[in-house]
């Protein structure tokens, strides 16, 4: 299961993920270029290439992770979305959300319970069938 507290961890590594890919496809045109290996980065090299897949593959898997965030929260509406996208993707604190929609904390707190307590429930469902 993708918790909806991993989104900006996630999106931390996307980030990582791509600078190291991007990082690795710069040295290996700039050997190719001058023909030195400055980072141990052989070009056709069999090894370079399944470090390569690997990183392809990771970054495909936490994107599609990212994604199944997106999704949850978009199966929400109105308040109830505003809540998850509010606090698990901007990162805001149920207060904070409280004060920026104009609801009450205690109020705000009651209600991100309820949804919380429905994906939950979901989840359970999904293992069960």
């Amino acid at each position: 299961m993708v918790y909806l507290k991993d989104y900006q961890m996630l999106e931390t590594e996307i980030i990582y993920l791509e600078y190291k890919l991007n990082r690795i496809h710069a040295e290996l045109k700039r050997q190719s270029k001058w023909g030195k290996d400055i980072l141990s980065i052989n070009t056709g090299n069999e090894e370079t290439e399944k470090i390569l897949d690997q990183l392809k593959d990771e970054l495909t898997s936490k994107k599609e992770q990212l994604q199944q965030l997106v999704d949850l929260v978009s199966n929400f509406k109105n308040l109830e979305q505003q809540i998850l996208k509010l606090k698990y993707i901007d990162g805001m604190t149920l207060e904070g959300i409280g004060a920026k929609l104009n609801y009450s904390t205690h109020y705000i707190k009651v209600k991100h319970a309820e949804i919380m307590k429905r994906i939950k429930f979901a989840e359970r469902l999904k293992v069960i069938g």
